[in-house]
């Protein structure tokens, strides 16, 4: 005879259950996500008294969220653009405003000098605004099954980006073309780009697995 868990650990398991589901459906619309975690948390209410793990009787949180997201699509039509509800994607909108009060710096200055800049100050002011204007916003706009490769590469990317810019900084010298569109002040780098790697790292940590597994073609 089998016997049933404790109800202070199955209520915990419960709690547990139902809060790795909410982060997997974070993707998905909020009617949408409403709708499915009030019909799993009846199932789940229904299966109290099963010795067995929710997992066991009902499945994974993520591969709930994953028949949720793919019904989604069968509906729309196309793929789902993970919305706002995710942590993830609100932390890379975060990044991308933190980054912006120095890219507006970069056109103001050019739109108040721009006519006397020489060639390598356009192509600055460019360089300066490729993260936001790219790196940035394409994991914003990326579908769920594109959403975590977008972002890994959008982040490695970032990472070059700025590494480009600490090598040039120890290395070239005034002169040459690199320099001239590289050269910041390494206090002036950390400042600006500091909060918004530290934004994009937790975005990619704190992705749901239904998104993040999408890179091994599940």
């Amino acid at each position: 005879m089998t016997l049933s868990p404790p109800l202070d650990a199955r209520a915990d398991e419960k709690k547990q259950y139902l809060r790795e589901l909410r982060r997997e459906l974070s993707a998905l619309p909020a009617g949408r996500r409403r709708d499915v975690l009030r019909d799993i948390s009846d199932h789940v209410n229904d299966a109290t008294e099963d010795p067995r793990s929710f997992q066991t009787i009902i499945g994974t949180p993520d591969s709930i969220a994953t028949t949720a997201i793919r019904d989604h699509d069968l509906h729309a039509n196309k793929p789902l653009r993970p919305g706002f509800g995710l942590i993830s994607k609100r932390l890379q909108l975060f990044a991308a405003v933190l980054y912006c009060p120095p890219a507006a710096y970069g056109l103001v200055m050019l739109a108040l000098n721009g006519r006397d800049w020489p060639l390598w100050n356009y192509l600055l002011v460019l360089l300066h605004l490729a993260p936001v204007l790219l790196l940035f916003t394409l994991p914003l706009v990326a579908r769920w099954k594109q959403w975590w490769l977008t972002s890994a590469l959008c982040f490695g990317a970032y990472i070059a980006y700025l590494i480009a810019h600490v090598v040039v900084n120890m290395t070239a010298t005034t002169s040459l073309l690199a320099a001239k569109l590289f050269l910041v002040p390494l206090s002036t780098l950390v400042v600006t780009n500091m909060p918004a790697l530290v934004l994009l790292s937790a975005a990619l940590l704190t992705a749901p697995a239904v998104l993040r597994h999408r890179r091994n073609g599940r």
